[in-house]
């Protein structure tokens, strides 16, 4: 829907003297009609006083209408000059968008395509739901708590974009589905059949369904760049989100990333925000604990450890033991390059890749 808007805010003092002049009336002759000074009507038609509802009345009788056609215009000039101010505002921020992921977005479909860069400003600022880029920080704090990994420098801006995306995403689902409460005991109960369900090829696509009947709302978003994300959760509204995106490519990174977010949703603050990223070697005792969950959840240290003990860790072996499980190989083939049993490149020929509805 296209929406007026002008670029100049014409006061509504500019049509009472056209209305005095089509009328051949003068200001002292508009005063004695209305009860109102000479200097203050001089002043409505300089753009200097406002028309209240009290003059609209009265000007309503001197030439006739509805007072609502003089209401309607001051409130629109008021509405226009506040919004050109804005604007004028809003072009000191044209140089932050190049620190946005504007590109990624538009690709992903967040942002519409647009030339003008105060146009492409009023999308990102749409996008994220304020109305200065200056915001952002404040509306996704979480976002600019971690500023490295590995010695890289985590783009901030992006977190805070993928973050926003969750919310949008989560938004749309509440607003189709009658979603009931999160009730964390069912939850618990079911964790074994989700366990279960990781040896079916369409886990990702069908996992959303039922974690939604228990209050989880599970969010795939798109990778942004510079991130180093490999999942969050937050407690939108008391229900659990959980976010992940296919940043490791791989299935069995994509299924601890799942139940590490299910370790912060038991064991944690239900009421902070935890953002994970591929950050191993500088972890917090929270996201250690985290991590400790969701291997004995996944492969119980006593099973594990028997085996190990087998000394056989061949695909047929492999195999067997997923079976007794009930588990997918790739978690267990991601287990053993973690703990240094197989190699990297192993792992990386045998485990499947991530396919999930986004």
């Amino acid at each position: 829907m296209l929406v007026y808007q002008p670029n100049v805010a014409i006061f509504p003092g500019q049509t009472l003297a056209r209305l005095l002049s089509k009328n051949s009336l003068s200001q002292k002759d508009l005063a004695l009609k209305t009860g109102l000074t000479e200097k203050h009507i001089s002043n409505i038609i300089q753009g200097k006083a406002s028309i209240t509802e009290d003059t609209a009345i009265k000007l309503e009788y001197v030439f006739g209408g509805k007072a609502s056609f003089w209401i309607n215009l001051q409130k629109n000039y008021d509405e226009d000059l506040a919004r050109l101010d804005f604007e004028e505002e809003l072009n000191k921020e044209l140089p932050l968008l190049k620190s946005f992921p504007i590109k990624e977005l538009v690709t992903h479909n967040f942002i519409s395509v647009v030339k003008e860069k105060s146009e492409r400003l009023k999308e990102l600022l749409k996008f994220f739901g304020v109305p200065s880029l200056k915001l952002v920080i404040k509306a996704q704090a979480v976002a600019y708590r971690k500023t490295a990994v590995k010695g890289k420098k985590i783009d901030q801006n992006a977190v805070a974009a993928w973050l926003r995306i969750g919310e949008i995403k989560y938004l749309k689902i509440t607003e189709k589905s009658d979603i009931p409460t999160y009730d964390e005991n069912a939850f618990k109960k079911g964790l074994l059949d989700i366990r279960r369900m990781t040896k079916q090829r369409n886990f990702f696509d069908k996992l959303s369904e039922v974690l939604l009947k228990n209050g989880v709302i599970l969010i795939y978003s798109p990778y942004l760049h510079n991130t180093f994300i490999s999942g969050a959760l937050r407690w939108i509204g008391g229900r659990p989100v959980v976010q992940l995106n296919d940043h490791l490519k791989a299935r069995d990174g994509l299924y601890f990333s799942l139940f590490h977010e299910f370790g912060h949703m038991i064991l944690h603050d239900k009421r902070a925000e935890y953002v994970d990223y591929d950050d191993k070697s500088n972890k917090t005792d929270i996201e250690k604990e985290a991590d400790s969950w969701a291997c004995d959840v996944l492969i119980n240290t006593v099973d594990y450890q028997k085996f190990l003990n087998q000394q056989d860790i061949s695909w047929q072996s492999i195999a067997k033991f997923s079976e007794e499980l009930e588990i997918s190989k790739d978690i267990i083939i991601g287990r053993l390059a973690h703990d240094g049993k197989i190699r990297w490149q192993d792992r990386a020929r045998l485990v499947g890749k991530v396919s999930y509805s986004s």
